[in-house]
């Protein structure tokens, strides 16, 4: 009776392991789930164990009319490579009693195909271009952005960049490919540039000063100009030249920033000069005057006649006005005839030219 019961007992388990395939399951990929089963005797537990990594282990699915449990553990294998055994026991009830079937064992091997982005917390100023890298060798690639060569252009777009494939570790089980899904991420950060500005392009004449300030003070900040200052403003004055300052933030990032001090021309120093006066008496254009050279109560006007003579000077007129002013007259207070004349105008400041034009007199 005993030696019945113990065949009838290792009968059935035999028959219940029979489709665990042997030192013969599909490779994995580190880091993926992947799902095992085996099929045993209705009802009966199964005992797992994997070594080296987690699993869950899923409620038994039965099939009440074969007569068959299969059980399902869901295996997190880890991002190591290397081989790993699984093993389960069935524990059955027959007629006779209880009984434990072999330990049955596999070997999975875990491999983790390298694949990464080469370029790990870079930091860019925020006018620049990035590129990163993927471990290249692999058929295809997939970036944020869908970009699908193994590099990618990162501009002003700070934050996570992230990349994705799939290769193939086994394709020896017919229907049951092992593709692993490989992914890695880089962090990208953004430095903000300074912000320069010097104004727009102006004039300075005479002895006009003006203050050329960066446009941004911080004490992390270095300075430096076209000059070879180093402080965040400085004073240029008249001329003609052009002045750039070069601002770096302590991460490295520069601005920088170009303005023209341009040539004092006549129109800028007198505005527009009058051509044509008519010293007839009637109130309306009788005087010919140039109202900015109020700002130069030093400068000399002189009128020639088309022989070249002297004719007028607003230091030795016979009638001087407040607007420095010529009526018409000569040195001596008479009336002078109709016809073309020309002024030279002297400031009387140094590096300033002399301004010489032409004037009708009209009556």
């Amino acid at each position: 009776m005993k030696r019945g019961r113990v065949i009838l007992c290792m009968l059935i388990l035999i028959l219940s392991f029979s489709s665990v395939p042997g030192q013969n399951l599909p490779r994995a990929c580190g880091g993926s789930v992947e799902r095992y089963r085996t099929v045993g005797t209705y009802q009966s537990v199964f005992l797992w164990t994997v070594e080296g990594a987690t699993y869950t282990q899923l409620p038994n699915i039965s099939d009440t009319v074969a007569k068959k449990d299969t059980s399902i553990i869901e295996v997190h294998w880890p991002a190591v490579p290397g081989k790993y055994r699984i093993s389960v026991i069935e524990q059955a009830t027959n007629p006779f009693g209880p009984c434990v079937g072999p330990v049955m064992i596999d070997t999975v091997e875990v491999e983790v195909p390298a694949f990464s982005i080469e370029e790990k917390g870079a930091e860019i100023c925020s006018d620049e271009t990035m590129i990163y890298h993927a471990t290249q060798g692999y058929d295809f690639y997939v970036w944020d952005g869908n970009t699908t060569t193994s590099h990618v252009y990162a501009t002003s777009a700070g934050g996570w960049h992230r990349v994705s494939t799939i290769v193939v570790i086994d394709d020896t089980h017919p229907g049951d490919t092992t593709r692993c899904r490989l992914s890695d991420s880089a962090y990208l950060g953004i430095n903000i540039k300074p912000v320069v500005n010097l104004g727009r392009d102006t004039v300075l004449c005479m002895d006009e000063k003006l203050i050329l300030t960066a446009g941004v003070i911080d004490s992390l900040y270095t300075y430096q100009w076209s000059t070879g200052a180093v402080s965040e403003s400085i004073e240029v004055g008249a001329g003609e030249a052009q002045y750039w300052v070069k601002v770096t933030s302590q991460k490295g990032c520069s601005t920088t920033d170009t303005i023209a001090i341009l040539a004092c021309t006549r129109s800028m120093l007198l505005g527009e000069i009058p051509n044509t006066f008519t010293p007839n008496g009637d109130g309306d254009n009788d005087v010919w005057n140039v109202p900015q050279l109020a700002k130069f109560p030093e400068a000399r006007v002189e009128i020639y006649d088309r022989s070249g003579r002297m004719v007028w000077n607003n230091q030795q007129a016979y009638r001087k006005t407040a607007t420095v002013g010529w009526d018409g007259t000569d040195l001596n207070g008479r009336e002078l005839p109709m016809g073309g004349y020309y002024y030279i105008i002297d400031l009387k400041r140094p590096g300033t030219p002399a301004v010489v034009g032409h004037i009708n007199l009209v009556r």
